[in-house]
């Protein structure tokens, strides 16, 4: 329903052109997605057939190869990612030469594990070059290299356990993994999908909840069918009733919807619909006819007949009729003919349909969505008020005053309730991202807020189209259903941190939506990041040496971001969110580490110092981030950047602290860890490693897993600061 934005300018993207490091992938830190399972010494007896690892573990691969005119990956499209959705059009694309794909078990598992069989699937007729096989207990580790002569052959490995598999290649010309599959009988790997957290409130399902749930409705990459699964567990969790299919991009849901669905996607909307019933959620198939209707109106009719009657047949609980946007790919009057031609098709299916299915539901999404499409069209009024035909059950959507609305209360609807004749159910466009995403990426994670206590006295329910990140975003779902539960004392905050407990796990997700605290109106921004930078940058311009705790604040949270990449790949978050945020949060955590080297910089300059090595890494970070598609807080640590590149070197009473001791090589999951990054500091900050405590300037960890850790250091004392970032590797 949301007409992709157009970008003028590449802005200093087009500049980071010539830099091409990385957005994607980086090398995989590691260790936990879905809650990791109870590992014990008396393992359970093996499952009786291989159980599927590949949904659920950590992915790291070489960076696909660019599109034309693009110069970044397209993650949905392209990234390691693509080769775990279903969609046989999306892959890993990798490069010729030297690439790899790793695979790591420990996030989720926690240890190493018994493994039965790699398959890979590559799209290409021509096989792939031989390949080898890494095999170690974690990422980061030496283990045992197995050749793999023919890889689209599948690979014996029963007998082997491994917590991380790393596979090379080297072929002589690009290639495209479709999909892989790993498994094993290991009894204690948990053979069923992980189920949805519980909603802290009831299962309340009142008329308003009935109707208010999900539309899957915008246009890029649809969804999985993992995706949707997961989605209508939550939905049920959250006591919302509704989910509706309608991704643009799908050509049998638009441009090619008289085409009959494959027999395999027919059995995944039948599971849906099972699932749905199970959920307490209704499952309704849309369609988008009206992009191409005629010339043959009465054989359309019977096309799309027979296409909406086999869906039911399937026990989807509900259709939909969607005509909106069509004026782009259709040249279309607007007038109360339209509405009338519109109405009467609906009516007739409705009448159809419920003579073998007489509990279908049909909603119905009109050309004319919104107050302002309805200003735009002189015919738009007339168009609205021959739906008042549509027969008294037919929900119809409303998006409110524009296409994305920042703001809706009952009043608003006030003119289409008087034109339509009925309240509408919100069609709502608050976390959509779509426009643009061809370009430009934006995760939009700020809870539900700009509805008014009484929106519901003028609608009839809220089905939201949220993000194509499907499993992101069900936290953005969940603060929906916390403002249905009562409009009146809801509080955006409260929402965030409820959103944060459900999906969980809470502190983290609870960051991941401060990064990107965005909606459709609002570009995502970092508030305490935006807050350091302009107290530090406040004193620098006023000639000043900002203060220790300006700094230390301000550390602290680049410090945050650094790590953002390795705590969520360490942290038992679901492996599709983890996917979602791989590519956003390359920008965070790069923009972290730039920021924290910018400060280092700052010191040194202050001190009467060359920043040296500091600003060199600084400017590194920087760049590279600058080929990150996705936006976060566009500016701001640039801004700290030039105005610290800016500050001539004086001594100012500033002193840069001197580094520690080397970081230890020795690093085991279990065991004590010590080390101290700085000379002078008894209190040094720390993030990335996780229950970490520092006494008399000694850090002290005990690692909770084997893997690859990001650790981020930083101390303030008596105008004086530094800062370390480091990687470690633990064994087992």
């Amino acid at each position: 329903m949301s007409k992709p934005r157009l970008i003028s300018t590449l802005g200093a993207a087009q500049a980071a052109l010539l830099v091409l490091a990385a957005c994607s992938s980086p090398p995989a830190p590691s260790v936990v997605p879905d809650a990791a399972p109870e590992l014990t010494d008396a393992a359970p007896p093996p499952h009786a057939t291989p159980v599927e690892l590949g949904r659920r573990v950590r992915l790291g691969a070489t960076d696909p190869v660019l599109r034309p005119l693009l110069p970044w990956p397209r993650e949905a499209e392209d990234a390691v990612a693509a080769a775990r959705d279903d969609r046989g059009e999306t892959a890993w694309r990798a490069p010729a030469g030297p690439s790899w794909l790793e695979l790591d078990l420990v996030p989720w598992l926690g240890t190493p594990v018994p493994l039965e069989t790699l398959i890979l699937a590559f799209e290409a007729a021509d096989p792939v070059p031989g390949a080898s096989v890494t095999l170690s207990d974690a990422c980061g580790l030496a283990g045992e290299v197995r050749a793999w002569p023919l890889p689209e052959v599948a690979l014996d490995l029963s007998g082997a356990t491994a917590g991380c598999l790393r596979i090379d290649f080297d072929a002589a010309a690009p290639f495209s993994l479709a999909s892989f599959s790993l498994t094993s009988r290991d009894g204690r790997v948990p053979a069923t999908e992980p189920a949805a957290g519980a909603a802290p409130w009831g299962q309340d399902r009142g008329e308003h909840r009935r109707l208010s749930g999900v539309v899957e409705g915008f246009y890029g990459v649809p969804w999985s069918w993992r995706e949707r699964r997961a989605m209508v567990r939550h939905l049920g969790g959250l006591g919302l009733g509704t989910y509706i299919y309608a991704p643009k991009n799908d050509p049998l849901h638009r441009a090619e919807w008289r085409t009959p669905y494959p027999e395999e996607e027919q059995e995944a909307f039948a599971s849906l619909a099972s699932l749905g019933r199970e959920a307490g959620v209704s499952i309704c198939f849309g369609i988008s006819p009206f992009v191409d209707w005629g010339p043959d109106p009465e054989a359309d009719y019977s096309l799309l007949l027979d296409k909406l009657r086999s869906f039911a047949d399937l026990g989807v609980q509900g259709v939909a009729l969607l005509a909106d946007d069509i004026e782009f790919e259709a040249s279309v009057t607007v007038d109360g003919a339209l509405g009338a031609a519109h109405a009467a098709i609906a009516n007739h299916l409705l009448e159809d349909l419920r003579a073998d299915h007489p509990d279908l539901a049909l909603w119905f999404v009109p050309t004319v969505y919104s107050d302002d499409r309805l200003d735009q069209w002189e015919g738009g009024g007339p168009y609205l008020e021959a739906l008042r035909e549509l027969h008294p059950d037919v929900p119809v959507m409303w998006t409110g005053t524009d296409t994305f609305s920042p703001t809706l209360a009952a009043a608003d609807l006030d003119r289409v309730r008087g034109l339509i004749g009925r309240r509408p159910v919100i069609w709502d466009n608050y976390w959509a991202n779509d426009g643009g995403d061809m370009f430009t990426g934006r995760i939009l994670l700020a809870p539900l807020d700009g509805r008014a206590p009484d929106l519901l006295e003028g609608a009839a329910g809220v089905v939201t189209n949220p993000m194509i990140q499907g499993a992101l975003s069900r936290l953005a779902v969940t603060t929906l259903a916390a403002w249905l539960d009562d409009p009146a004392s809801y509080q955006p905050k409260d929402a965030a941190r409820t959103a944060a407990q459900v999906e969980g796990p809470e502190p983290l997700l609870r960051e991941v939506m401060a990064w990107f605290h965005g909606a459709t109106n609002k570009s995502p921004r970092f508030d305490a990041l935006e807050a350091g930078v302009a107290a530090v940058l406040g004193s620098l311009e006023d000639g000043q040496v900002p203060e220790d705790g300006d700094v230390a604040a301000l550390l602290e949270v680049l410090a945050g971001m650094s790590t953002a990449g390795s705590r969520v790949h360490a942290s038992p978050l679901d492996a599709d969110a983890a996917d979602e945020l791989l590519h956003p949060l390359r920008r965070v955590s790069l923009e972290g580490e730039a920021g924290l080297w910018i400060l280092g910089s700052l010191a040194r300059k202050l001190s009467g110092s060359s920043p040296d090595g500091a600003w060199d890494d600084a400017e590194a970070a920087f760049q590279a981030s600058l080929l990150c598609r996705f936006e976060f807080s566009t500016g701001t640590v640039e801004e700290l950047r030039n105005a610290v590149w800016a500050t001539a070197i004086a001594d100012r009473g500033v002193r840069a602290l001197d580094d520690g001791d080397p970081l230890p090589a020795a690093c085991a999951a279990k065991e004590s860890w010590t080390w101290r990054p700085f000379e002078g500091c008894d209190a040094p900050g720390l993030s990335g490693l996780e229950g970490a405590a520092a006494a008399d300037g000694v850090v002290t960890w005990i690692p909770p897993a084997p893997g690859r850790y990001r650790v981020a250091a930083w101390c303030v004392h008596d105008r004086s600061w530094g800062v370390r970032v480091r990687d470690l590797v633990c064994s087992p």
